[in-house]
């Protein structure tokens, strides 16, 4: 009998040794072969809290620069879109949203429009950022048609499908059973149904498989709608209340296939990491170029023929041998500005043509052929009505104020329009064109003055 006693024993531990060994083996969940998450849009939500009470029609908020999960303004930019919510609420659906103007300090926030109402502190204040999930994998074994798909999303403990970003997890915003079918979208592979399950600690998809998944073959699925940011998971905010700007949150996104009968088969724990988005800035400075060049003779200007070669800082119509006839002359004007509203560039002489510049024996003005004057232009093809005008012509564009089809019109002692353009532009270029036709009676002499032109951008 002892001996017996002493089998049975030996025999009964053995056997207790094998089952346990076996029991592991038989239920072993494989890694995928290769799986992996990624975010269309990885930058973290907003989530602070008013700190001074603000009255109603503010444009600007003070916010908590201690205990929340942004505690200043680094990741808040302009054109933002933020709301000021209960944190019991559903994010911004059922409050007014503001577009962030700027952001003056480090805890103070500028919006483009009055906020209606006054803000007490502790409101939050939230902008959300949300993204489309990818999900891309390779089995490791196969999954019949009639199989599953179970991807669980990291949430928090409470409120995980409330609208507001949470700062331990993905919300799923608007995302329910009724419509999650619609937005998950598979490639390699269909699905005859999906299903969403909110959860403290995960939100879980389950997809029931329409197809079969190989093993060792490439498949992938988004979830969340393509243009619909409220149809996708929300981004979580800052992990903690006292995050450090640039260090991103890590969270987990299961990844596990099962068989028709729920028992899984290949499970990996993906990582996703929300981070600070990067705000790049830069100021393009108001820049202008304005350029005279001269014209030479014989060229063909503002309908007619010039008769003396210009530089770009004179007109030098020399010898005048021949009265009751016209001198042409031209010069050119470019201008490139980068100024969204554009330019002008405005004329205007020190005094008429005068003896030795005295300014007392003048060649006149020109009236043209009837009574043209410095801000209406007219015909001037008769040479013995004397004097000093000018005319313009378009070379690029159709900036110039007027043209010689207007005719020709005097100069003036105040600054005139001769060129503009109400949007930026590279290389608008006009030509002047000043003649002159001296009288038989004009007393002999130098005469001169001078032209000022002025280059404005619009700003």
């Amino acid at each position: 009998m002892p001996l017996l006693i002493k089998g049975s024993l030996f025999f009964f531990g053995f056997f207790a040794i094998f089952a346990f060994s076996a029991t592991p083996a038989h239920a072993q969940v494989l890694n995928f072969t290769q799986a992996y998450t990624t975010l269309t849009n990885s930058r973290l939500s907003y989530y602070a809290k008013v700190g001074t009470t603000t009255g109603a029609n503010a444009t600007n908020v003070i916010i908590a620069n201690s205990g929340n999960p942004d505690n200043n303004t680094y990741n808040i930019w302009p054109n933002d879109v933020l709301c000021f919510n209960n944190p019991a609420s559903n994010g911004c659906s059922s409050q007014a949203t503001y577009t962030v103007a700027s952001t003056p300090t480090s805890t103070q926030i500028a919006v483009t429009s009055a906020i209606a109402n006054a803000l007490t502190a502790g409101t939050a204040v939230v902008s959300t950022q949300s993204a489309r999930l990818t999900v891309t994998f390779t089995p490791r074994t196969a999954i019949a048609s009639g199989g599953y798909i179970r991807l669980s999303v990291a949430s928090a403990t409470s409120n995980y499908n409330d609208g507001i970003p949470d700062n331990s997890g993905f919300d799923v915003n608007k995302l329910t059973t009724g419509n999650i079918n619609t937005y998950v979208t598979p490639t390699g592979f269909t699905k005859s149904a999906a299903t969403l399950t909110y959860g403290a600690g995960y939100n879980v998809i389950l997809m029931t498989l329409s197809s079969a998944l190989n093993a060792g073959s490439s498949y992938s699925f988004v979830v969340g709608d393509v243009s619909d940011t409220t149809l996708r998971f929300i981004n979580p905010a800052p992990s903690g209340t006292t995050h450090t700007r640039g260090i991103a949150d890590s969270y987990s996104i299961i990844l596990q296939t099962e068989d028709s009968s729920n028992n899984p088969q290949d499970k990996t724990i993906t990582k996703v990491a929300p981070v600070d988005g990067v705000f790049v800035s830069a100021t393009v400075e108001e820049t202008i170029s304005y350029t005279i060049a001269g014209v030479n003779v014989s060229t063909s200007a503002c309908g007619t023929t010039t008769s003396v070669t210009s530089t770009a800082s004179s007109v030098p119509f020399g010898s005048i041998i021949n009265t009751n006839t016209f001198y042409d002359a031209a010069q050119t004007h470019a201008i490139t500005t980068n100024s969204a509203n554009g330019y002008v560039l405005t004329a205007q002489y020190d005094q008429a043509l005068s003896l030795n510049g005295a300014g007392v024996t003048t060649i006149p003005d020109t009236s043209c052929d009837t009574s043209c004057t410095t801000g209406t232009p007219a015909a001037w093809a008769t040479a013995t009505n004397n004097g000093f005008g000018y005319t313009l012509a378009n070379i690029t564009g159709t900036e110039a104020a007027f043209t010689n089809a207007s005719g020709y019109k005097p100069f003036s002692s105040s600054a005139v329009t001769i060129m503009t353009k109400s949007s930026s532009t590279s290389g608008s270029q006009i030509y002047s064109c000043p003649r002159l036709s001296v009288s038989t009676s004009q007393q002999t002499g130098t005469y001169f003055n001078k032209l000022t032109y002025v280059a404005t951008p619009k700003f």
